[in-house]
């Protein structure tokens, strides 16, 4: 298995030319090959996509893999929707453009479109399965979101937005609690720290029971002797 990449910008005779060597030099290799097409913003015309994507999809062992940013015009976006289904993927904030001349009436059928719009809608459809849904964004004629290009099935996965400042802050508190903890276990641990409120053992209820005994005893001792005493004079 191997793969290779290249950054696409514009969909320029040198660069389809770099595409369609890299499928040739896979294809002779054994096993599943991966060419992973990076796009940013990128640009070019819809009849050179389609044949790439044809290319592409006349290999047996050779999977496209386009990760799009920016911008994405109509001939990237159909390149994109032809990537294998599960690894098309699309950074946060993505635009994708699916219509030259809309917008379209709502009552708008596939037969209505422009010429170039109609290759744009068969060829998405072809990719997709979701020709419906196409069209209904179609007939808007206005770039479409990540999200919406997800419902579509041009994409696959969205690259989310990271903040690498969260999520410093989310280990600092981590290790403070991590601290805190600690230290708490280290107070609760130390013999030295008791609870004045504390329930007296069996052992000091045993001695407390002894002493009052005792006292008792001591107690009851006089009197015992001034009771002889009197037996005695009388």
């Amino acid at each position: 298995m191997s793969h290779k990449h290249i950054y696409v910008e514009s969909l320029d005779s040198k660069t389809i030319d770099d595409i369609n060597d890299s499928i040739d030099d896979l294809e002779k290799k054994a096993g599943e090959q991966f060419l992973e097409l990076e796009m940013k913003s990128p640009t070019g015309d819809i009849h050179d996509a389609s044949e790439i994507s044809a290319t592409i999809h006349d290999t047996k062992n050779v999977n496209m893999i386009p990760i799009v940013s920016g911008n994405v015009d109509i001939a990237c976006t159909i390149l994109t929707a032809a990537g294998k289904p599960g690894s098309r993927e699309a950074k946060f904030g993505t635009k994708f453009n699916l219509s030259k001349d809309g917008p379209y009436p709502t009552s708008t059928t596939p037969s209505g479109l422009s010429d170039e719009d109609k290759t744009t809608y068969e060829a998405l459809t072809v990719m997709t399965g979701k020709g419906k849904t196409i069209l209904e964004y179609m007939k808007k004629g206005n770039p479409i979101s990540t999200a919406e290009a997800k419902k579509c099935r041009i994409i696959d996965k969205i690259q989310k937005f990271k903040s690498k400042y969260r999520q410093k802050k989310q280990k600092i508190r981590k290790a403070d609690t991590t601290v805190q903890n600690s230290q708490s276990n280290t107070v609760l641990s130390d013999p030295s720290v008791s609870n004045q409120n504390s329930i007296p053992l069996p052992e000091e209820n045993k001695i407390k029971q002894a002493s009052v005994g005792q006292t008792n005893e001591n107690q009851s001792a006089p009197n015992a002797s001034r009771r002889s005493k009197r037996k005695i004079n009388k």
